[in-house]
């Protein structure tokens, strides 16, 4: 059963299908503003498909998807960032708008032809990259925002990132030293199989509430050495979630410029983390 289809559309289909399958063509970046014919020719094939589908004519799809995919990036090379900016909701609303005039002016229907560029600019969408936050019209690129921030506070020891979730810890020197505590805390436990990165990083004050300058959560209290930038929290456990004790971990830190804070152990904390600090006014 075909409803209607030439064997020429249905071999056009699946050769489409797929080259799309097996990542033939890159038509899976509507934010690039390079602009091949390939890229063109398979958009504007699914797009004659998918009118077809709709009971229109193969050519007002086809022209109507490829002169989309066209417009779209030139819009795009002209303001790369602000393309970027609108979000895939306004990118797809905008060469919907393009599709169907495109399908009018042919001889087509603009309803169809919005459709057609509609679906087309949707398959071109990254869409795992963004998440809606507050509008539609708001979007925020979270993987790009996330591995800027884990490179910026990257903590490495002996090959091993000690700040994975990358907490905001701007202070260089203390960074050192969080990297030299986990070499002596492995030195004195002879292994590497423990439990240890950052949990917590710097804060700052507005309207009387601290804040995590990692991704501006409300935190309430806060000690003064997290807001100057001196202080970190850190689990450091046993691979079986046991607490590291004190008497363990205190050589090791002795051997860094870190202090504790006696108000500020492991037994103060529901998650049970170390609260360590530089002293004030250290220079290293």
């Amino acid at each position: 059963i075909n409803n209607g289809w030439s064997n020429s559309a249905i071999q056009a289909a699946a050769f489409v299908a797929n080259c799309i399958a097996a990542a033939c063509f890159d038509v899976s970046n509507a934010t690039a503003t390079t602009i091949t014919w390939t890229e063109v020719a398979v958009v504007a094939t699914l797009g004659g498909i998918t009118s077809v589908l709709q009971g229109g004519k193969f050519g007002h799809g086809f022209v109507a998807a490829g002169l989309t995919t066209g417009a779209g990036k030139l819009i795009a090379k002209q303001g790369t960032t602000a393309w970027a900016n609108r979000g895939p909701l306004r990118r797809i609303a905008t060469r919907a708008t393009i599709g169907g005039t495109a399908s009018a002016i042919t001889g087509g229907k603009f309803g169809n032809g919005a459709i057609t560029a509609g679906f087309a600019a949707a398959l071109g969408e990254s869409w795992e990259s963004y998440e809606v936050v507050g509008s539609a019209d708001k979007r925020l690129s979270l993987t790009s925002e996330r591995e800027q921030r884990e490179n910026q506070y990257s903590i490495k020891a002996n090959d091993r990132e000690l700040n994975p979730d990358g907490y905001a810890l701007g202070n260089d020197a203390l960074r050192d030293e969080v990297a030299s505590l986990y070499k002596n805390l492995s030195n004195e436990l002879g292994t590497e199989n423990f439990q240890f990165k950052v949990t917590g990083g710097d804060r700052y004050m507005k309207n009387g509430q601290a804040y995590s300058s990692t991704d501006g959560s409300l935190i309430g209290k806060s000690g003064g050495a997290h807001l100057r930038g001196d202080a970190v929290d850190l689990r450091i456990k046993y691979q079986n979630d046991d607490l590291i004790p004190v008497n363990i971990v205190r050589p090791a830190v002795n051997r860094t410029n870190l202090i504790f804070d006696q108000n500020a152990m492991p037994h103060h904390y529901s998650d049970q983390h170390y609260h360590l600090q530089l002293p004030r006014g250290f220079k290293p």
